[in-house]
């Protein structure tokens, strides 16, 4: 466009001085417009390339404004100039004035012709003007074909895809780094934005946090994809809560109904943790309901050993009474068993760690205790499969009837209830005499008595033996008294004071902590 101006310039510059005129000026036109459009199709820039995308002033681009490509001028390559910035050249317009010989065969118009000279020169300045601004074009299109990739003006960051399309409304990673431009084209910079449902932020440069960052409002964690961590989460080898905001959480926590500590630096504790000097134990790990991390209440089972924790979650040291059986838990918060000394007094306690009785340990109050130990262990095994639960009740009865299992009957036949053959009887027998109780009076008789071979064997035979339509009463009944009482009433015994002196027992020798309720 500018060399066909040029054209009309010198036509004009050069007819005024009588150099150039008719058919000359015809012909100089022709030819040069037969290159002109080509010339004029290969270096006119877009509409909008005259103001550049980005301005060098430093003006931020329009908001969704599309980068101009502006294409480089065809005579750049056939001049041969060093540089881009050379590559506009006026050589083809000069040559073809400088080819005509009738250019100077022409008179000036009014005869001056020192104005051919001046033409010329008028003529040299325009193309020097054209040229320079062609060369100041030509360092626009270079600018812009540098635009890709991140691009800053002032404080809004954009960013060109390939081919000169600026990104919007998606992620970005450049160099490493996760960056968003929002609809516009715009980095988003020191924000919070949630996409499809997930939250990021975003540092003053618009790259997106990854890994711990703490601000005023608490510390957070933002995983591998750069979205913040919400709820649980294991990081290394340790277990973190972030609340719904993505906070971490510290302290005590209710979380599910679950009852959570976490230290100063976010860590869900784990094992036995003393807090303001009381001792609390959290799962390592999930089993069952029992949650990694949930702070465990009621018995506890670690190792061998045995802990109560309160509902508090605290651990239980000292005398503790749970479900009506007392306990006893030293300082360490283990529950103790057998024989111990606890307040400068010997106390039992049975294989469930409940407390039996108070009293000296001698040769004699160890062989009771076995004993007792020994007909618990049965019924434990036994008792369940004939629906009897009252088991302190059936070991007051083996005491009283076989006097500590010392009574012939016990000692050498094993039958520790004085359990008579009665017709149904298949297994051998014994006679023997033994005292009853009729209409108030006490009388001795003989009778034949089941024999049985070992201890097993005999309490054993004690649960066949209630196992009637007779005794079916029974079944069920915790209370030893009401057991007692039932057994009585039903045929098993004569003794009037039977129930009282079982009950005796019960409670001398603490055996309702064998009962399993």
């Amino acid at each position: 466009m500018r060399k066909q101006l040029l054209i009309v310039l010198l036509g004009v510059v050069m007819t005024v001085s009588g150099v150039l005129s008719g058919p000359a000026y015809t012909a100089l036109a022709a030819e040069e417009s037969g290159t002109g459009e080509q010339t004029e199709a290969a270096v006119e820039p877009a509409a909008e390339a005259e103001t550049p995308a980005e301005d060098p002033q430093g003006t931020a681009p329009a908001e969704n404004a599309e980068p101009v490509e502006t294409a480089a001028p065809a005579e750049a390559e056939e001049t041969g100039a060093e540089s881009s910035g050379d590559a506009v050249t006026m050589e083809p317009a000069l040559q073809v004035a400088e080819a005509d010989p009738a250019a100077e065969a022409v008179p000036a118009a009014d005869g001056n012709a020192e104005l051919t000279a001046d033409a010329l020169q008028t003529y040299e300045s325009a193309a020097d003007m054209i040229a320079e601004e062609e060369l100041a074009e030509d360092g626009t299109e270079q600018l812009m074909a540098a635009k890709q990739g991140l691009v800053t003006t002032g404080s809004r960051t954009v960013y060109y895809k390939a081919g000169g399309k600026m990104a919007a409304s998606e992620f970005i990673t450049v160099s490493g780094k996760l960056y968003y431009f929002d609809k516009s084209g715009a980095s988003v910079k020191g924000k919070w934005i949630t996409v499809k449902g997930k939250w990021y932020h975003f540092d003053k440069n618009g790259a997106a946090l990854k890994g711990w960052t703490t601000n005023k409002n608490g510390t957070y964690y933002f995983a591998d994809n750069y979205a913040m961590v919400t709820g649980f989460r294991y990081i290394g080898s340790k277990q973190y809560y972030f609340g719904s905001n993505g906070k971490m959480t510290v302290g005590w926590q209710t979380i599910n109904g679950f009852r959570y500590y976490m230290d100063s630096k976010g860590v869900i504790a784990k094992g036995f943790r003393t807090i303001k000097g009381r001792t609390y134990y959290f799962y390592p790990k999930t089993s069952g309901k029992k949650y990694a991390g949930t702070m465990a209440k009621g018995w506890l089972n670690l190792n061998g050993k045995t802990y109560y924790m309160d509902n508090d979650g605290s651990q239980t040291t000292g005398w503790k009474t749970v479900s009506g059986k007392k306990y006893y838990f030293n300082k360490k918060g283990e529950m103790v068993r057998g024989w111990q000394t606890i307040g400068g007094k010997t106390c039992y306690f049975n294989k469930q760690g409940r407390f039996v009785v108070s009293c000296k340990k001698t040769a004699a109050s160890v062989a009771r205790i076995n004993f007792i130990e020994s007909v618990a262990q049965y019924c434990s095994k036994y008792g369940p499969k004939y629906g009897i639960k009252c088991y302190s009740a059936v070991i007051a009865q083996a005491i009283l009837e076989s006097g500590w299992g010392k009574s012939r009957l016990s000692a050498k036949y094993h039958n520790y209830f004085g359990l008579k053959c009665g017709s149904k009887w298949k297994g051998k027998a014994v006679s023997m005499r033994t005292g009853e109780e009729y209409d108030g009076r006490r009388v001795t008789v003989s009778a034949y008595f089941r024999v049985f071979p070992n201890r097993e064997q005999g309490i054993k035979g004690y649960f066949d033996f209630i196992n009637t339509a007779r005794y079916s009463n029974l079944k069920g009944v915790t209370s030893p008294k009401t057991y007692l009482s039932r057994i009585k009433a039903d045929g098993y015994a004569t003794s009037s004071d039977y129930v009282s002196s079982n009950m005796s027992l019960v409670n001398s020798y603490g055996l309702k902590a064998y009962d399993p309720y």
